[in-house]
């Protein structure tokens, strides 16, 4: 029974029993609902805190050959063999060391659906497209004097006082892979002469040739050069008080000589006091010399005849030269047997 002033409104009962089915209702749907949306892929971690989100800044540098998403993003969410495969996902050709590419957020979002990874599952923060270089390491032009000086270091000649390597032409720097660089300059010549050289540097990295950089240079030497004491006359033989040595800077075309043993050579060119000589200029001197008598020795069988003879020409061991029978006044070939002797076979 009601109290007394509490008016009793006719129906009450049923609307409250149908608005509590009604929340029972709504309850039950939001509750399928909120677990129809955790067993979505990718929406189980996203609902418990731990979503995939993909960074990819504006920029970035790869090494190797191929662009792989571990090494330009960064990757959150909760450690699993997904997310590893994910890391691994090959995004294609890396550029070449020094160079560039552009890859755009489309095609990313492209090849992550292909790989099994759709648009819902990931968060992915990205410009509209990353500028990827690859990555490289210069070598300066400081790096490849520096191995020119060291390689003539090892060759200088013992008569070198001193040298000094001018550049030329090297390049500014050349731009390689990462790693260990090694220079090394392709030797071609036994001698190097003081001028303009161009050589051939080997740039090596990891210990593996990966190309030749051509550089010119202008070698300077200072060393003890031989030195005319005395104007000499082409052809003159000469002695040790014939020459002298003298630390000056050589130049192009002189090359550092030694003294030679003396009375053995001859100059090939008339010389002033204090002109330089240089290895062209000394030459041996021969066993027979042009306008000299000579032992003729004519061979015939068993018969040997001994006569004089005048050489035509000059003449070294094992050579045939003109020879000038003096009493015939014939001109024979006669080889060269010793000093001043000469020989001829006759049938």
């Amino acid at each position: 029974m009601n109290g007394p002033g509490l008016p009793v409104e006719k129906g009450s009962g049923s609307a409250a029993t149908k608005a509590s089915s009604l929340n029972r209702t709504l309850t039950l749907v939001v509750s399928v609902l909120c677990l129809a949306a955790f067993f979505l892929p990718g929406r189980g971690l996203q609902a418990g805190g731990n979503g995939v989100k993909i960074i990819i800044p504006a920029q970035v540098e790869v090494r190797g050959e191929e662009i792989l998403l571990w090494d330009i993003a960064r990757i959150q969410g909760k450690k699993s063999q997904d997310l590893s495969n994910l890391a691994r996902i090959s995004l294609g050709r890396a550029p070449r060391s020094g160079q560039a590419r552009w890859l755009y957020r489309s095609y990313v979002e492209y090849v992550l659906e292909r790989s099994g990874w759709p648009e819902h599952v990931y968060d992915l923060e990205m410009p509209a497209k990353t500028k990827v270089l690859g990555a490289s390491q210069e070598v300066s032009a400081a790096q490849f004097l520096t191995a020119v000086e060291d390689f003539f270091r090892e060759k200088a000649d013992e008569a070198w006082t001193e040298f000094r390597v001018e550049p030329v032409r090297i390049p500014d720097r050349i731009s390689v892979s990462p790693g260990e660089i090694r220079l090394t300059v392709a030797e071609d010549k036994e001698v190097y002469a003081p001028g303009p050289l161009t050589l051939r540097v080997i740039v090596a990295l990891n210990g593996k040739e990966v190309r030749t950089v051509p550089v010119t240079v202008r070698l300077h030497i200072k060393a003890h050069v031989l030195v005319a004491k005395r104007p000499l006359g082409k052809f003159e033989t000469i002695f040790s008080e014939d020459l002298t040595t003298e630390l000056r800077e050589v130049r192009p075309g002189e090359e550092v000589a030694r003294l030679p043993e003396p009375g053995k050579y001859r100059v090939t060119r008339a010389l002033r006091q204090g002109e330089v000589v240089k290895r062209k200029d000394l030459q041996l001197v021969p066993e027979v010399v042009k306008g000299s008598k000579v032992g003729l020795t004519v061979n015939s069988g068993s018969l040997r005849l001994s006569l004089v003879g005048l050489a035509v020409e000059d003449g070294w061991l094992g050579d045939t030269i003109r020879v000038k029978n003096i009493d015939s006044n014939q001109i024979i070939m006669a080889k060269v047997t010793g000093a001043g002797q000469v020989e001829v076979s006759v049938k």
